[in-house]
């Protein structure tokens, strides 16, 4: 059989037929089927081709657009580790990956690490550490893993530095400024408040303060260095005290609205800025920063046991309600002007302690009323606990009274543990002190884990 060009036409011979795929044969006697057959064959090629360049442009365009969407909501890490870690950081649904390849920020919190230099430290652990330094001329604050640091550490890090950036701006709340992540170490750059930690500020005017008495109500003259390494005079008063649980309660609010969970509320993490102004800050539990009694180890973490509610110590889960009960703890921590919580209980007793109905005494410096404000916190039922907002308002109540609520003078909680107190011990998991998780807990847990209110919940209603 010969091929056949369209032009010019040649006749066959009436007795050769083409054999089709459906087994039909067709013959060819007349040329006009020959010219019209190649058409027919031209036009469908063409539209084949065009049906298929319009879809392949088609899923590209969706490719490009998906791509660049993401590109401005997530942190995208360059990867070529075999293994993938995950971890779930405090805002329900959202998880990070990172391996030992710097990740790559591309939105709008991304800062030039040239432009970044580090000063003075103000923290520092085995793997990380917090220093002063600046940006463009600005003070700042900057928190970094050494690259020494385990994977872990790195995540965490990362994990507050994505949940920084949804916070978003409240005056009570520690500002981020960036992050600079294209490169080893990473940093997260947060504003810089200069009078340290609530913590470390009550103890020394406890400590270094004259308390004197003024139309009966009590204050402590204090010297702090600011800003600029200069001294600063100043006096702290019972309304100043508890102008900064408000503050916090109003922080802790906006924090509950927005969805978010801090877990590790506590007057260390709580900042002192000019004015008289607080900020809560660190947002994550820190792991190595504090090197302290206060956080004992689970598996390769460390956790506030002080400041956590029975639950969590039980559920191994952190709500609003955990947060409510941390707020009582701190509290009681401003009230005693930096004393430790649970002076004379060890940490392996604290949790069958406060299972069988203990909670701190009412202290001599503290009113009936305020001391009320904490018990409400420490309900053993989480839902049974006031929300911020009805905190707030309860602190408001008593400053807009003529009324003295706090005694800054005649505490009897001694800033360091007693004597009979038993030494610091190390953990290595919560099973040392608190009982196994059930199998039917560990079940919930794993098939609640999107919600961590509904989770706690949960497994309390089931207890």
């Amino acid at each position: 059989m010969y091929w056949l060009k369209p032009e010019p036409v040649y006749l066959l011979d009436h007795n050769i037929s083409l054999s089709l795929s459906l087994s039909l044969s067709l013959s060819l006697s007349n040329p006009r089927y020959i010219r019209a057959g190649a058409k027919r064959v031209q036009s469908a090629a063409i539209v084949a081709a065009i049906a298929t360049l319009v879809v392949v442009t088609g899923i590209l365009v969706l490719l490009i657009y998906k791509k660049r969407k993401s590109l401005k909501e997530v942190v995208i890490i360059k990867t070529m580790a075999a293994k993938n870690n995950t971890y779930k950081s405090n805002v329900t649904g959202c998880k990070m990956d990172y391996t030992p390849e710097a990740p790559v920020v591309t939105d709008e919190w991304e800062l030039d690490p040239d432009k970044l230099k580090f000063s003075t430290p103000l923290g520092q652990g085995a793997f990380g550490k917090v220093v002063t330094g600046y940006y463009d001329q600005r003070k700042v604050a900057i928190k970094v893993v050494k690259d020494s640091a385990p994977l872990s550490y790195k995540e965490d890090l990362l994990a507050e530095l994505n949940l920084m950036k949804r916070i978003g701006c409240h005056p009570n709340i520690v500002s981020m400024v960036g992050a600079c992540t294209q490169r080893e170490p990473i940093a997260l750059v947060m504003e810089y408040v200069p009078y340290g930690n609530l913590n470390n500020f009550l103890r020394k005017c406890r400590m270094e303060g004259e308390v004197r008495a003024k139309n009966g109500v009590s204050e402590i003259n204090y010297s702090i260095m600011d800003k600029n390494g200069q001294i600063e005079n100043g006096i702290i008063t019972a309304i100043d005290i508890l102008s900064f649980a408000r503050q916090v309660s109003m922080a802790m609010e906006y924090m509950a609205e927005n969805k978010y969970v801090h877990r590790d509320l506590a007057a260390r993490n709580v900042l002192l800025d000019c004015g008289k102004v607080v900020k809560v800050c660190d947002f994550g539990l820190s792991r190595d920063i504090y090197k302290d009694n206060q956080y004992q180890k689970l598996t390769n973490g460390k956790l506030p046991i002080k400041w956590m509610a029975i639950e969590s110590l039980r559920d191994r889960l952190f709500t609003t309600h955990s947060d409510v009960w941390s707020f009582g703890i701190l509290l009681w921590e401003i009230v005693t002007m930096g004393a430790s919580p649970y002076p004379s209980i060890a940490l392996a007793d604290l949790y069958h302690v406060l299972c069988s109905g203990y909670r701190m005494e009412k202290t001599s410096n503290c009113s009936n009323e305020l001391y009320q404000i904490m018990l409400l916190c420490w309900a053993e039922e989480p839902k049974m606990r006031p929300s911020f907002t009805q905190l707030r308002h309860m602190l408001e109540e008593l400053l807009s009274r003529d009324r003295n609520y706090l005694d800054l003078d005649n505490i009897n909680v001694p800033l360091v543990n007693s004597e009979n107190s038993s030494p610091p011990q190390s953990f290595d998991s919560f099973a040392d002190f608190a009982p196994p998780l059930p199998k039917h807990r560990l079940t919930e847990m794993t098939a609640e884990a999107s919600s961590e209110e509904v989770s706690t919940e949960c497994l309390i209603r089931q207890a």
